[in-house]
């Protein structure tokens, strides 16, 4: 009985009859959106990340309330406090093995040990966009939220200026200069040129082009939602919107394990990590488990895990979720869904 399975056997990989040197298939994702500077490390949780526990508790300090009362030499003056809030911040828990046999090696000639070594960390790296892209997912269930800071989800109108503005209505005065980033679908972008949305600003001299719209820069990633019928979502982001922090494991963080029977032999690489990330202005639901969460269970949620712990004039994300023409829906390129079988225009008038 092998101590372990799932290694790259031989079956899975090309045996050559004129042997050449293998070539790599690495994954065209591009995580801008995680890269954009919306998500900062945050070293308060970054600190605590290895103690005992699921939950961080993050104590916060609010701001002075209450009356002034009128001064004479009569009355004492009174003495306030202020108030405290907590936001709860949940610890993911993750591990990854990657291994292969003995024979495969032999037999292929393929570097998979050396291959898994290199590119662990852009593996982790797109785990992470997927937590992100997740949490804002799970974010936009919970109706206070949609209701103060979305525009666009109870019914989705076709792209336009005015409804994208109402979108941004939604920091209120705030929204100048704080927003500093649209993250959109690289089809909305072309959606956006067509109708003379956006302006490409070159900032200086060898510098790289500028894309931005209402002076916002623009970040593409098509890792946005994209649907068939063109339905797609854009996220108005503030510098630091989520905070993020990831550790090793204190013990055992990395490892390679030897199988010597098992298997012809096979040897696998392991992982273990701790990552926590935050949006500002939300707090984890305790009353939801967060035992065993992993960022597929917040990608199927139903309901959300968060809840807005604090002014939601500080949450630094606005959603907007709208419709572009189905012609720029591409699979297996800006989207996994399949493309409508034709374009479709519906009519735009305000509506949340």
């Amino acid at each position: 009985m092998p101590q372990f399975t799932g290694s790259t056997f031989l079956g899975q990989l090309v045996i050559p009859e004129l042997w050449a040197q293998y070539i790599t298939n690495d994954s065209t994702k591009t995580n801008r959106l995680l890269t954009s500077g919306a998500v900062t490390a945050d070293d308060v949780m970054g600190a605590h990340l290895q103690d005992p526990g699921r939950l961080m508790n993050i104590p916060v300090l609010n701001d002075l309330s209450g009356e002034p009362q009128d001064w004479n030499d009569t009355d004492d003056i009174t003495v306030e406090g202020i108030t405290s809030d907590e936001h709860n911040a949940v610890k993911f828990y993750q591990a990854k093995a990657f291994g292969e046999t003995d024979f495969s090696q032999q037999v292929s000639g393929a570097n998979v040990e050396g291959r898994v070594t290199s590119k662990f960390s852009n593996y982790w790296q797109r785990q992470d966009q997927r937590l992100l892209l997740a949490m804002l997912k799970n974010m936009y269930l919970l109706d206070d939220l949609k209701e103060s800071k979305s525009f666009g989800f109870d019914t989705v109108q076709d792209l336009s200026a005015g409804n994208y503005l109402a979108a941004l209505s939604r920091m209120g005065d705030v929204a100048t200069p704080t927003l500093t980033r649209l993250v959109v679908n690289s089809a909305t972008v072309y959606a956006m040129r067509e109708q003379n949305l956006i302006a490409d600003i070159q900032p200086s001299q060898g510098g790289t082009p500028l894309t931005t719209y209402n002076g916002i820069p623009i970040v593409e990633d098509d890792d946005i939602p994209l649907d068939a019928d063109g339905t797609t979502i854009m996220y108005a982001m503030t510098d630091g919107a989520l905070r993020y922090s990831t550790a090793p494991a204190s013990q055992n963080a990395v490892e390679v394990t030897r199988d010597a029977l098992g298997k012809g032999g096979q040897s696998a690489l392991i992982n273990r990590r701790i990552v926590s990330m935050h949006p500002n202005g939300l707090g984890y639901d305790i009353t939801q488990s967060y035992v065993g969460l992993t960022v597929t269970t917040l990608e199927n949620a139903t309901v959300p895990y968060y809840k807005i712990v604090t002014d939601p004039r500080n949450i630094g994300v606005v959603a907007y979720q709208f419709k572009i023409d189905p012609k720029y829906v591409v699979t297996n390129i800006n989207t996994k869904a399949k493309k409508a079988a034709a374009s479709s225009s519906s009519s735009s008038s305000s509506s949340k």
